[in-house]
């Protein structure tokens, strides 16, 4: 701990003596005769402690004036805490919540099984990391900011839900190169089964990737069209056309 002000304490001397200087110099009562002092021990003392430079008496009230300057003082003086943080890990969490992330070839689904990977991810920081959540559908939006609570990323990934969109990995990835990149240690968690076109020309900087696989199947299927229209047969039915390619 130190002092910005160091010099204000010198106005302590000068304040506490004003202080005491005031319960010793208080002017004299008048004086009045009365049958006995047996009832008025408390007065005669108080007009011994009156009297010009007489030894002070305990008294509750000049101790906590006496305190109050000094606090005072102090305030003036201006503390400060020297602090040294050791500087962490700034960790960025992707989650790919497009459409094929609602895959059930994991149980209950494969965006589930990323949530609960990155939870492992966000329980394994220490106390000086600094980690953010990201979500990559059919664009990547910041769901948190750098924060070092572990409760409130772990809350912004169970609150993601996977969307009927495709995964921009390319705008998610140089969003989270942009955030990383003014900070040091920085670590990209991608957490994806991978359904997204090739990545490229994204510069990371010194920042490293991982990339966490989600899923067990590879099986390359998706709808290439579809289209709907009233049924004729069913009033208020209507009914839906969709083209499956495979492309392995």
């Amino acid at each position: 701990m130190g002092w910005l002000a160091p010099l204000m304490f010198l106005w302590l001397l000068p304040v506490a003596a004003l202080i005491i200087a005031m319960y010793l110099l208080k002017l004299r009562r008048r004086d009045v005769v009365v049958p006995s002092t047996l009832l008025w021990e408390r007065v005669i003392r108080d007009v011994q402690a009156n009297a010009p430079f007489q030894r002070l008496r305990r008294n509750l009230l000049l101790i906590l004036q006496i305190l109050a300057a000094l606090l005072l003082v102090m305030a003036l003086a201006r503390p400060y805490v020297r602090r040294t943080t050791a500087t962490g890990r700034s960790i960025v969490l992707i989650m790919d919540t497009s459409a094929s992330m609602e895959a059930t070839d994991v149980r209950p689904n494969r965006l589930a099984q990323a949530q609960e990977l990155a939870r492992s991810v966000i329980a394994a920081m220490a106390p000086q990391d600094a980690g953010m959540v990201i979500a990559a559908a059919n664009r990547p939006i910041a769901v948190t900011g750098f924060t070092d609570r572990r409760s409130e990323l772990a809350q912004a990934v169970s609150q993601l839900r996977p969307h009927a969109t495709s995964c921009d990995m390319q705008g998610a990835l140089s969003l989270a190169a942009a955030v990383v990149a003014p900070r040091s240690e920085g670590e990209i968690h991608v957490f994806s089964d991978g359904g997204f076109p090739q990545v490229g020309g994204v510069n990371l900087g010194k920042a490293h990737i991982l990339f966490h696989a989600i899923g067990r199947s590879s099986n390359n299927v998706g709808i290439i069209a579809a289209d709907y229209r009233r049924s004729l047969a069913r009033d208020g039915m209507v009914d839906v056309l969709a083209t499956l390619h495979n492309f392995d």
